[in-house]
C-alpha cells in the first residue's frame, strides 16, 4: 500500500462547478488537503492509493457551502459511531482495501516501491472521477486512463453536511446523517472485525 501512482482527482457535480479543493487520506496513512492556495500543486505528483476524499460545494444561488465525504472502499460502520472514526486506519490485509488497490495495480502493473521516486509523464496519469447529482448525492466513482474505465464499486458517500460558518469554510456541522449511499460491492470484511457492536 506504500506504492505511489500517477493519478489525479476530478469531481463533477450536476449544475455546479467544482473549484478543485479537496482533502484526501491514503492507504499509506498520508493525508493532505488541496485548498485554494495549493491548487495545481499535486497535479504532477505520484500519490498513494486514496481511501477517503472530502470536498466542498457552494450553491451558486444561496451561497450555502456543503462538505461531502466519499469513502472508496467499505469500512466497518462501528468506526463511524465511535471516537475511533477520527483515527481509523485500514487494518492489515483488509480485503476491501486489497480489492480497491487492485484497480490501481491493473492500470499500472509495473509500479512498485522502487518506482515511487520515478516521475510519470503527463499522458501516464489516470483520473479518479467522482460524480454527484444536483442534490450532492454520489452517482458514480471510477478510475479512467485513456479509454479504460474501471468502476469503483466499493465507493460510497459517507456524509453530506452544511459548513459550520463559526468554524470557517472547511468544517461541517455535526449531527447530519451518515452513510448517504451504500457500496455496490459485497463487504469482504471479516465478520469478527465488522460486527463489533
Amino acid at each position: 500500500m506504500q506504492t505511489k501512482y500517477p493519478w489525479n482527482l476530478s469531481i463533477s457535480i450536476d449544475g455546479q462547478e467544482w473549484n478543485g479543493e479537496y482533502y484526501a487520506e491514503f492507504a499509506n496513512i498520508e493525508r493532505f488537503a488541496v485548498l485554494d492556495e495549493q491548487l495545481g500543486k499535486y497535479d504532477n505528483a505520484l500519490k498513494a492509493v486514496p481511501t477517503k476524499i472530502r470536498t466542498w460545494a457552494t450553491d451558486q444561488e444561496s451561497g450555502e457551502r456543503t462538505e461531502i465525504e466519499v469513502h472508496l472502499y467499505p469500512r466497518p460502520k462501528w468506526s463511524a459511531r465511535s471516537l475511533r472514526n477520527a483515527s481509523y486506519q485500514p487494518y492489515y490485509q483488509d480485503p476491501n482495501l486489497n480489492r480497491f488497490f487492485k484497480y490501481f495495480k491493473e492500470l499500472y502493473p509495473n509500479r512498485s516501491l522502487v518506482t515511487n521516486e520515478q516521475p510519470a509523464r503527463p499522458d501516464e496519469f489516470a483520473t479518479l472521477k467522482i460524480n454527484f447529482d444536483k442534490d450532492l448525492v454520489l452517482t458514480e466513482a471510477y478510475l479512467q486512463k485513456g479509454n479504460q474505465k474501471i468502476p469503483i464499486e466499493g465507493a460510497y458517500q459517507f456524509s453530506r453536511a452544511p459548513i459550520d460558518l463559526e468554524e470557517g469554510q472547511y468544517t461541517a456541522e455535526r449531527g447530519y446523517p451518515l452513510f448517504i449511499t451504500e457500496p455496490n460491492a459485497e463487504d469482504l470484511s471479516d465478520p469478527a472485525f465488522v460486527d463489533i457492536d
